[in-house]
C-alpha cells in the first residue's frame, strides 16, 4: 500500500501490472 501512494498511478494494480520494475525500484529508494 505505502508503493501505491508514493506511485502517480491512482491504482495499486496499475503500477504492479504496467512496470513490476519500478515498484521495486521505488520501494527500494
Amino acid at each position: 500500500m505505502n508503493t501505491a501512494a508514493a506511485s502517480p498511478f491512482p491504482l495499486p494494480s496499475a503500477p504492479q501490472r504496467t512496470s513490476p520494475r519500478r515498484r521495486l525500484r521505488r520501494t527500494r529508494s
